[in-house]
């Protein structure tokens, strides 16, 4: 690279950096953060039933058995409808509890 082409180098690159804005650390992070603010999808505040849980995961488990999946994934969903089947009851036995 002759002294011309480098001149020529030097030269882009102070003109690149006069056109992008230099910021310190905090204004990226507050650029940054904003930028992912806008990313952020809202949590659904709707609740899922239990039993709707127990029934969905039922249903996987059949698809699961169907497609021949190995045996560590299904048993995977097996324990989460376990898991939701058994705070279903808990549910129901603390809702019965309240109305006698």
């Amino acid at each position: 690279m002759g002294v011309r082409p480098l001149h020529l180098f030097l030269c882009e690159a102070d003109d690149s950096l006069s056109r992008n804005e230099i910021l310190i650390d905090d204004e990226i992070i507050r650029t940054v953060t904003a930028e992912d603010d806008d990313d952020v999808t809202p949590v659904n505040p709707v609740k899922i039933p239990h039993s709707v849980a127990v029934t969905a995961l039922n249903t996987s488990l059949q698809w699961t058995e169907e497609k021949n999946f190995e045996a560590h994934e299904f048993m995977l969903l097996r324990r989460l409808r376990d898991s939701a089947s058994e705070l279903k009851i808990e549910t129901d036995a603390q809702k019965n509890k309240k109305n006698h």
